[in-house]
């Protein structure tokens, strides 16, 4: 028997494949099984709907896949900043179809609860600290998604200089 890891990876691959051939919304649960190699029981002992599958992805193969591209640093200087910033644009571009997808499955929100977690925030600190994770994730996909409707035809480092300089750090 496969192992539960195993079986989710199946799961999130099959899905990637079958949007390359039809809209999210066109994706039936049964495909995805049998796109996967197992039966619909399986699915639904590890998931409850195709969007707790496309979730998990997110979480478990696209944002951790992301954050081990980030080299760690005693300090987040301007610089660090902004090639981390370059590396999460480098990431979207090597995944564009993942963020269509979420935004196809209405599920920017959810990625919108998953940036602003990426982003700590100290309650003992004024609301403005509350106010600014918040506006830095809607900000980030709203820069990310545009990017992506415009054809990503700028840079990687590009993008990350425009987004410093929009947060105010004018590299």
């Amino acid at each position: 028997m496969r192992t539960n890891k195993l079986s989710k990876k199946c799961f999130f691959e099959a899905l990637l494949r079958l949007y390359h051939q039809k809209s999210y919304p066109e994706i039936q649960i049964s495909e995805i099984c049998r796109e996967a190699g197992y039966n619909r029981s399986t699915f639904y002992r590890i998931y409850p709907s195709k969007e707790a599958l496309l979730l998990d992805g997110f979480k478990e193969e696209y944002m951790m896949g992301y954050y081990r591209t980030i080299p760690p640093t005693a300090v987040e200087t301007k610089a660090v900043y902004i090639r981390n910033v370059e590396l999460l644009f480098a990431f979207i571009r090597k995944n564009p179809d993942f963020f269509l997808m979420m935004r196809d499955a209405h599920l920017v929100n959810e990625m919108y609860l998953l940036f602003r977690k990426a982003y700590p925030y100290d309650s003992t600190k004024d609301e403005c600290a509350f106010y600014t994770r918040n506006f830095l994730a809607a900000g980030y996909l709203s820069v990310i998604y545009g990017w992506l409707d415009d054809g990503m035809k700028q840079s990687d480092r590009h993008m990350a200089e425009l987004v410093v300089k929009i947060i105010g750090l004018n590299p």
